[in-house]
C-alpha cells in the first residue's frame, strides 16, 4: 500500500540532558500556537493577580509568619494554575515532566523562554509558507 506523510515533524525537548524527561509538541499547529498564545496571555495576566495580591498582603494585618504562610499558599495556587495550562498545552504529564515536584518561578520562566523560539519560528514558518504566491495551482 502506498502511504501517504501528512504530519510535519514534532519538536521534541530533552529537559535537563535526562532523556527519560522529553517534552514534544506540534508548534505548526494552529490550535496548539492558539493554546499556548493563551497561556501565556493568562500567565501575564495571573502574574499581576498575584503582584497585587502580594502587595494586599504585605500590606495587611498578621505577624511575618502569617504573610509568609499567606504568600506561599499564593504562589502554589498560581503553580497548580500554570501547570494545568501547561498539561493543557503541551498535553498531560508534561508540568510533571518539566518541573518535577519543584515549583519555582525561576523554573517556570525558563521553561518559558526556552519553548517560545521554537513556537515562533514554527509559526513564522507556517505564515511565510501560506503568505507565498504559489507556482500554480493549489492542486499541483
Amino acid at each position: 500500500m502506498d502511504n501517504l506523510n501528512i504530519t510535519e515533524k514534532a519538536v521534541r525537548l530533552c529537559i535537563d540532558n535526562d532523556e527519560s524527561r522529553v517534552i514534544e509538541f506540534y508548534p505548526t499547529d494552529v490550535s496548539f500556537a492558539e493554546n499556548f498564545y493563551e497561556l501565556a496571555a493568562e500567565f501575564d495576566a495571573r502574574r499581576k493577580e498575584i503582584k497585587t495580591r502580594a502587595a494586599a498582603i504585605s500590606k495587611g494585618p498578621g505577624s511575618k509568619l502569617e504573610k509568609a504562610k499567606a504568600e506561599l499558599a499564593l504562589t502554589r495556587e498560581a503553580f497548580k494554575v500554570l501547570r494545568e495550562g501547561i498539561d493543557r498545552t503541551f498535553g498531560p504529564g508534561t508540568a510533571q515532566t518539566v518541573f518535577g515536584d519543584r515549583d519555582s518561578v525561576g523554573m517556570a520562566a525558563r521553561f518559558f523562554r526556552g519553548v517560545t523560539p521554537y513556537i515562533r519560528s514554527a509559526r513564522q514558518g507556517e505564515l511565510e509558507r501560506y503568505l507565498e504566491e504559489p507556482e500554480g495551482d493549489v492542486m499541483e
